[in-house]
């Protein structure tokens, strides 16, 4: 397994990261989507530049190569305001994990669990007990073995009439005796 460092990201990582979101939809979600769905939303921006800075996005590399990004917030996504959510929305405070990309060369390596797994330590370690995301269609697989619950559709609308379909999902995040459940 290859040496996984995560650090906090920033403004300075703004292009590689935009890049290599683009590069994981088009190649990690193709099987899941149009290709003309997949342009809108890299058109629209997958990555809220507002969340670089902060301290809750990070950042995954090995030997100074961009593995993958991932983050939360406390905040909605951008997008929220284009967002039909077929559910309910979580009651009490929730944690938004936002924009979780596995770049195409690194996926199936525990990169994502890597992140996920400081995503939600600091989604703890903040208070939160319950946490939310909006999967992608080829994320959902990997949430649900990762423990995230629900599964019920969302649709954000895009540039050019396209939407993207994926699911509303949740995880409680309980700490039990001192160890994170």
């Amino acid at each position: 397994m290859m040496p996984i460092k995560i650090r906090t990201a920033n403004r300075a990582d703004a292009g590689n990261l935009i890049a290599m979101h683009a590069l994981s939809l088009r190649r990690l979600a193709r099987a899941f989507y149009d290709p003309e769905v997949l342009e809108a939303f890299i058109t629209q921006g997958p990555l809220d530049l507002t969340l670089l800075d902060g301290q809750g996005y990070f950042v995954a590399e090995s030997n100074g190569v961009l593995l993958g990004s991932g983050g939360w917030s406390p905040e909605v996504p951008h997008y929220h305001g284009t967002l039909k959510r077929m559910d309910a929305e979580p009651s009490g405070p929730v944690a938004t994990v936002r924009s979780v990309f596995v770049h195409p060369n690194a996926a199936r390596r525990g990169v994502a669990s890597v992140l996920m797994t400081r995503i939600e330590a600091e989604i703890r370690a903040h208070g939160f007990q319950t946490a939310a995301l909006h999967a992608t269609l080829s994320g959902i697989p990997f949430y649900r073995k990762s423990g995230w619950r629900g599964g019920l559709p969302v649709v954000v609308g895009l540039p050019g009439g396209h939407a993207m379909v994926g699911l509303s999902m949740t995880k409680e995040l309980r700490i039990e005796f001192g160890v994170a459940a």
